[in-house]
C-alpha cells in the first residue's frame, strides 16, 4: 500500500505538503493533462488519459487517509508564517498563445519530471505531392504565356516571376517528397524549425497560433539575444517585418500532421511539467543561409526590371539569372533537409 508521501509525489509535492496544497496541485495538473486539449494527437491524448487517472487516484486516496497530526499542521503553519510566501503562480495561459518571458514551472511542479517525448511535426506526403503537381502546372502555363508573341513587357515580367515562384515550390516540396524532413520539433532544449534551424528557449520571446483562411500558422517573435546574433541586414529585415505584422516570422503548418494550436499546447505542457533545459550557453549561431536566400530573391527581381525597361527580352537574357537562382535554392534546400534529418542539438 502506498504512503501519503507517494500520493503527494504523484501530484509533484513533497511529503510535508498539506491537503490544501494537494488539492491546488491536483487542479493545476487536471488543467495541464486534460485529454480534450489533445484531440488532434492520439499519442498525447492517450498519455493525458493515463496521467489523469494517476492524479485522480492520488487525490482520492489522499482524501481517504486520516488527517495529519495536529502538531504537524501547527508546525507547518508556523513555518509558513515565518518564511516569506512565494508569489502566486500566474494562471494557465490561453491554449493559442505562450510567452517565454519569465516562463517557468508553477509552484509545486519542481519535482514533476515527466520526461515528455519530443513533438515532431512532419509534412504529409500527399500535400507535398499536390504542391509539386500545382507547381508543374503553373510552369507549363508560364511557358505557354512566354511563347505568345503578343505578351506585353508587364505580362512577361509577371509570367517570369510566377515561373521563379513555381520553381521554388517545386524544388522544396520535391525534396520533402523524396527526403522526408521535420518541419518543426519541440523538445527539452527548445525548437528546431525547418527554415531557421535550432532555436533554444532563450531565443524565443513569444509564440502564438494565428488563423488565416482555413488553416493556422505559428507566429514567432524573437528575443533580443537572438536578434543581436544576426547580421545588420537580418536585423533590419526583422525590424521592418515586426512593424508591419507584429511578428518576426511565421511558420505555416498546412499539410502537416499537426497544427499551430497543438504546438503551443505542447510547449505549454513542457514548461508546466518542468521538462525544459536551459541551453542558452549552447545557443547556435545564426543561420548562414541569409545571403543565399537574398541572392535567390534578387534574381527574379532583376529579370522583372529588365522586362519592364526593354521592349523584348530573349531567353538568353534571363537564363543566367535562372541558373543562379536554381543553384542558390538547391543549396539552401539541401542544407535545410540535411539539418532537419540529422543535425539536431
Amino acid at each position: 500500500m502506498s504512503s501519503r508521501a507517494d500520493y503527494l509525489a504523484v501530484l509533484g509535492l513533497g511529503p510535508e505538503a498539506s491537503q490544501d496544497e494537494a488539492t491546488a496541485a491536483y487542479k493545476d495538473l487536471v488543467r495541464v493533462w486534460h485529454p480534450d486539449r489533445f484531440q488532434s494527437d492520439e499519442r498525447l491524448r492517450g498519455r493525458a488519459e493515463e496521467e489523469t487517472k494517476k492524479i485522480n487516484d492520488a487525490i482520492s486516496r489522499l482524501k481517504q487517509l486520516p488527517a495529519e497530526p495536529r502538531g504537524t499542521k501547527r508546525s507547518h503553519r508556523a513555518r509558513n508564517r515565518a518564511e516569506p510566501q512565494p508569489q502566486r503562480a500566474t494562471p494557465h495561459p490561453a491554449p493559442d498563445s505562450f510567452s517565454f518571458s519569465g516562463a517557468s514551472s508553477p509552484r509545486g511542479f519542481s519535482h514533476l519530471r515527466m520526461g515528455l517525448a519530443p513533438l515532431v511535426v512532419l509534412p504529409k506526403r500527399s500535400s507535398s505531392a499536390m504542391k509539386v503537381s500545382v507547381a508543374l502546372g503553373a510552369l507549363w502555363l508560364v511557358f505557354e504565356a512566354l511563347r505568345s508573341q503578343a505578351a506585353t513587357p508587364l505580362q512577361s515580367g509577371a509570367a517570369i516571376t510566377a515561373a521563379f515562384a513555381a520553381t521554388n515550390v517545386l524544388l522544396l516540396n520535391g525534396a520533402l517528397l523524396i527526403f522526408p524532413a521535420e518541419v518543426l520539433r519541440v523538445d527539452e532544449g527548445g525548437l528546431f524549425l525547418f527554415r531557421l534551424g535550432r532555436l533554444v528557449w532563450s531565443d524565443v520571446q513569444r509564440m502564438w497560433a494565428s488563423r488565416s483562411g482555413g488553416g493556422t500558422y505559428l507566429a514567432i517573435t524573437f528575443s533580443r539575444n537572438y536578434l543581436q546574433r544576426q547580421n545588420p541586414a537580418v536585423r533590419l529585415f526583422y525590424w521592418v517585418r515586426r512593424q508591419v505584422t507584429q511578428r518576426h516570422t511565421a511558420l505555416p503548418l498546412a499539410g502537416s500532421n499537426s497544427d499551430a494550436v497543438q504546438v503551443v499546447d505542447a510547449i505549454n505542457l513542457r514548461h508546466h511539467s518542468g521538462c525544459v533545459v536551459d541551453l542558452s550557453h549552447l545557443a547556435c549561431p545564426a543561420p548562414k543561409l541569409f545571403w543565399m536566400n537574398l541572392t535567390s530573391l534578387l534574381c527574379p527581381m532583376m529579370v522583372v526590371i529588365r522586362c519592364l525597361t526593354q521592349e523584348t527580352v530573349e531567353a538568353v537574357d534571363y537564363l543566367p539569372y535562372a541558373a543562379i537562382f536554381l543553384l542558390c535554392r538547391i543549396y539552401c534546400i539541401s542544407r535545410l533537409v540535411r539539418h532537419s534529418r540529422g543535425a539536431k542539438l
